[in-house]
């Protein structure tokens, strides 16, 4: 049996009205535990942006894709978790907020090659088409 390795991870989350806090994840962030800090494993964003309309019809899905990019960009070329999540969280404006952070482990980190569907694991309906039927 392969040994446990500790992990954490945490949502992307939009929030188009601060006040009501409805949300809706559209990414995943996951993080290991090493002996000099946490560094990067694995990011993750939906491809189907359905439940983000249907929460609000007026998303501006341009900007939230733009932001994707510029995530994982920033992703990149930052390996100190605390400087990252600082950066995120102020430059989000609160349309974008950050789950809590929460630890797991696992015998595999890595989610696969960063492209699938944050919505299978970050608590999203990944089969939304985006239609006002599937909208509750």
């Amino acid at each position: 049996m392969a040994e446990k390795r500790k992990f954490e991870f945490f949502l992307l989350r939009y929030v188009p009205d601060a006040v009501k806090g409805e949300f809706v994840n559209f990414g995943l962030i996951a993080l290991e535990h090493g002996t000099e800090g946490s560094s990067l494993v694995d990011v993750r964003f939906t491809k189907d942006w359905g439940r983000v309309q249907c929460l609000d019809p007026h998303a501006d899905l341009d900007v939230l894709e733009a932001l994707q990019r510029e995530i994982r960009q920033e992703i990149g070329q930052t390996r100190n978790k605390a400087m990252l999540l600082r950066r995120m969280e102020d430059s989000f404006s609160g349309v974008v907020q950050l789950s809590a952070v929460m630890p797991a482990l696992t015998e595999k980190i890595a989610l696969g090659d960063g492209e699938g569907e944050a919505g299978e694991r970050a608590g999203g309906a990944s089969e939304d088409s985006g239609d006002d039927a599937n909208c509750i």
